[in-house]
């Protein structure tokens, strides 16, 4: 059964030569009707190849869908096919924008060009967790040059830290893999984004293309 109706004319957000070929694994499902659940995200996407995660983005207080999601698929192709067969196509009242994920910054956004020394924020952590736990869950994505975890006046955690990874590759990473999982030893899920934007200089032009996953509202 085929879930969109029509396709929209519209250019791709993230274009497959300047990702790797695990970031082209993986793509980004934006403004998904509310009746959309993982399960359902899941069929929908099924066709164009062997998916190996699906995860549909959940409000962990209303414990409703925040509309958008995530496919991992097995080989990069079948992210070609599901981007240029339902991207801008419409689901009951909503234009579905499907495009390689690769978030740089808490309001998901990809620079064209990658930056250096690229500062992570975590809230959620355990507070048992140290820094090298840390340091073991988060290394896997890129080498650290800073871990720290916040502490207050009595040197207990307060649930929330920083990486400092070497380039915006890495840490969008992190953010892809991390971002809304449950931590071993923790009863909610991680919050992972950039803690400060780059900003633009003379020598260095960013161009940024939002991914909105917020706005569960076509622009």
């Amino acid at each position: 059964k085929q879930w969109y109706q029509r396709r929209v004319r519209g250019k791709r957000e993230i274009m497959a030569d300047q990702l790797t070929p695990e970031q082209r694994k993986v793509i980004m499902v934006n403004y998904l009707p509310a009746s959309v659940d993982q399960a359902r995200l899941k069929e929908m996407f099924t066709e164009f190849g062997t998916i190996t995660k699906v995860y549909l983005v959940m409000n962990p207080m209303t414990n409703e869908s925040k509309g958008y999601g995530f496919i991992n698929y097995a080989e990069e192709e079948s992210s070609q096919k599901a981007i240029d067969k339902l991207n801008r196509t419409q689901l009951e009242n909503k234009t579905l924008r499907v495009a390689y994920s690769t978030p740089i910054d808490g309001s998901k956004v990809y620079t064209k060009q990658v930056v250096d020394d690229v500062n992570v924020y975590i809230a959620g952590l355990p507070k048992h967790w140290k820094e090298s736990d840390v340091t073991d869950k988060f290394s896997q994505f890129g080498p650290l040059k800073n871990v720290k975890i916040l502490r207050d006046s009595s040197n207990e955690s307060r649930g929330a830290g920083f990486v400092k990874y070497g380039n915006s590759r890495e840490a969008s990473a992190a953010i892809l893999n991390m971002d809304g999982k449950v931590p071993e030893g923790g009863k909610l899920p991680l919050v992972v984004k950039i803690a400060d934007t780059p900003k633009k200089t003379a020598n260095t032009s960013l161009k940024l293309v939002t991914i909105c996953s917020r706005c569960n509202t076509p622009p």
